[in-house]
C-alpha cells in the first residue's frame, strides 16, 4: 500500500478529473490525501482523505492576483504536506494539479535514504 498525495488548486468535489484519480488509487488499495480548496463537502462515503484549505479562489481578469492566489495556495498546500509527512512519512511522492491549465508535476522524493522507483538515490 503506498501513500500519496495529490494536491489540487480546486474544490476536490466539483473536479471530476481529481477526483476519479484519487478515488481510483484508493480503490486498488493506496492511502490517499487530497490537498484541496475547501468548498462544499457533500456527504457521502469515499476513501480519500480530503484536505480543504480555507482561502477564496481568485476569479477575477489580474494575471498577477491569479499568480499570488496560485502562490498562496501552493506554500499553504505545501505547508500542510510537511506537517503531515512528518507524522507519517511519504514513502513514494505525490501528484499536484493545475486546473487552470491542466498541468501536473510529479515529484518522487527520497525519503530515508531510500531509492526512487529509477534507482537514483
Amino acid at each position: 500500500m503506498a501513500r500519496i498525495l495529490i494536491i489540487a488548486y480546486t474544490t476536490y468535489f466539483h473536479d471530476g478529473r481529481v477526483k476519479r484519480h484519487a478515488e481510483s488509487l484508493a480503490e486498488r488499495g493506496d492511502h490517499v490525501d487530497v490537498i484541496c480548496l475547501k468548498g462544499s463537502l457533500p456527504g457521502g462515503e469515499t476513501n480519500v482523505n480530503v484536505i480543504g484549505l480555507e482561502m477564496p479562489r481568485y476569479r477575477g481578469s489580474s494575471r498577477s492576483a491569479y499568480f499570488r492566489s496560485y502562490l498562496r495556495f501552493f506554500g499553504l498546500a505545501s505547508l500542510e504536506a510537511i506537517r503531515r509527512s512528518r507524522r507519517r512519512p511519504v514513502r513514494r511522492g505525490g501528484r499536484v494539479h493545475n486546473a487552470r491549465c491542466g498541468g501536473a508535476l510529479c515529484a518522487r522524493p527520497q525519503v530515508n535514504g531510500q531509492q526512487n522507483r529509477s534507482g537514483h538515490t
